[in-house]
């Protein structure tokens, strides 16, 4: 009796460890600072939130550049002008901010302009799910 009482207390404690451990983020801190993070103009936005509701299939991942600087990267479709593309954005991620360095679609780099109307189409789309 005491060992079955004992193998069912450990295995109660190993489901336990593997829920918790199973609960962590699927990301790590530097896109969660993107992700959780906002422009400036859209203070109620958060990036994440707003690109997984304009995009499909996205995807979120960070590497170190060759020049040592922190860079998230984000890669997902979307219907752009009402045809399918492919968009890639960068950040350079420093602490808590970032600022966008890279932007292309269909692996077009843009230019600034265009990348700031295209962040600004992204984030005025979000809307809060209720």
């Amino acid at each position: 009796m005491k060992i079955r009482n004992f193998s069912l207390m450990m295995i109660s404690a190993l489901l336990m460890i593997t829920l918790f451990v199973g609960c962590g983020s699927q990301y790590d801190d530097n896109v969660i600072t993107v992700r959780e993070g906002r422009f400036n103009g859209y203070p109620n936005v958060p990036v994440g939130a707003a690109f997984d509701q304009f995009f499909s299939d996205g995807q979120w991942s960070s590497f170190t550049s060759t020049n040592n600087e922190t860079v998230v990267e984000f890669k997902g479709s979307c219907k752009w002008n009402d045809i399918p593309a492919k968009l890639r954005m960068q950040f350079t991620v420093s602490g808590e901010h970032f600022e966008v360095n890279y932007f292309a679609i269909d692996g077009n780099p843009v230019t600034i302009e265009e990348g700031i109307d295209s962040i600004e189409k992204i984030l005025s789309e979000y809307r809060p799910k209720q």
